[in-house]
């Protein structure tokens, strides 16, 4: 199993398919291959206002596209990572 490194990703698209739920589509910064399979996920390390914490997020895309991936993200009002995103 391969050990975790952080990567930087850009945002690609955000569409909203119910109120306070998105569909985030990231694109790799760098063209290294980046590559998931299922039951794996991705950490963000967030920082705002002199505060940093990390969220979890497992893939809402299917396994194999090769450096980009979705996320299903819920907005929690309140909700540090998921207001954050």
């Amino acid at each position: 199993m391969e050990t975790p490194r952080k990567r930087d990703f850009t945002l690609e698209s955000n569409r909203i398919i119910a109120p306070s739920v998105h569909v985030l589509t990231f694109r790799a910064a760098r063209d290294d291959g980046f590559a998931f399979a299922p039951g794996q996920y991705v950490t963000f390390y967030l920082s705002r206002a002199g505060n940093s914490i990390t969220r979890s997020y497992s893939f809402f895309s299917a396994a194999g596209k090769v450096g980009q991936f979705d996320l299903l993200i819920k907005q929690v009002p309140g909700g540090y990572g998921s207001t954050f995103l």
